[in-house]
């Protein structure tokens, strides 16, 4: 498995204990806005979520047009179009919070939510993301499988902690939704021609027929160079005791926090080199 290059600016920080033993785990996302050969690498890396290599040169060539003029026209969310920021954030908490689950957590992580959507700003509804890991090699089931389903809310212009409370309530949502958006991947991926991974989710689909664990994740980003653990135990602690609407945290069982500088520019930094 190839590691992209910018996976070693997620930088693993000390984490964050909260109340019923459950803890944030922290990830400063250190990057370098003049590492030329690294932010186009990614950025071709977050273009192909969205329309794979072979399926952009036979679009260009079927519709006659450059290569930036279809990217930016019908396939990638750009600033001006309505709703356009918004979608870029959302789209790369997702991509880069798969990447975490991926490349450094060792899960398997389908790619294929984002690709062939029918508007660039048109967002697929269902769980965030869904990962999945089998004990065995050759991937027969075991009780020990496990899947994540992980719901994602992201922050890229907000320098407080409500992404994370937003994504600590929603998650609870998921397990009702979790099968559904199962059912999209496996036709999502066969649609795609990965055959091989289709069938291997399809084992999730069959929890009768052998058990797994489910697990359920929160994940947020925000726009902070620093997190203070005071400030966002305080913040769990007031939600937690709300009359209306409290915070339950005692059905999650992973909680991921991901900041840094200037967020929202990366973002717009990245996917304008998209089109390249």
């Amino acid at each position: 498995m190839e590691i992209p290059a910018f996976i070693p600016w997620i930088i693993s920080e000390s984490r964050i204990k909260l109340e019923e033993d459950k803890e944030v785990e922290c990830y400063f996302l250190d990057y370098d806005i003049s590492n030329e050969e690294t932010l186009n690498a990614w950025a071709k890396h977050i273009r192909r979520q969205y329309e794979s290599d072979t399926s952009l040169d036979e679009s260009i060539i079927a519709l006659g047009l450059e290569k930036e003029e279809y990217l930016r026209g019908l396939v990638i969310p750009q600033k001006e179009m309505v709703k356009g920021p918004m979608t870029r954030s959302a789209d790369f908490g997702e991509i880069i919070i798969a990447d975490l689950i991926q490349y450094i957590k060792n899960y398997d992580v389908p790619r294929c939510k984002m690709y062939n959507r029918a508007t660039p700003t048109q967002s697929q509804q269902g769980t965030d993301i869904l990962a999945y890991k089998f004990i065995n090699a050759n991937y027969s089931p075991s009780d020990n499988d496990e899947m994540l389903a992980i719901e994602v809310k992201w922050g890229a212009s907000k320098n407080n902690y409500s992404p994370l409370i937003d994504a600590l309530k929603d998650s609870k949502k998921d397990k009702y939704r979790a099968g559904i958006t199962l059912n999209f991947y496996r036709k999502q991926l066969m649609m795609m021609g990965n055959t091989d991974e289709a069938l291997r989710i399809s084992r999730f689909q069959k929890k009768s027929e052998v058990n797994y664990k489910i697990k359920m994740i929160s994940a947020a980003g925000i726009n902070k160079l620093k997190v203070d653990a005071m400030d966002l135990c305080q913040l769990v602690e007031t939600e937690s005791n709300l009359k209306e609407n409290p915070l339950e945290i005692s059905g999650i069982d992973g909680i991921f926090l991901m900041h840094c500088d200037r967020m929202m520019d990366l973002i717009h930094e990245l996917y304008e080199r998209c089109i390249e």
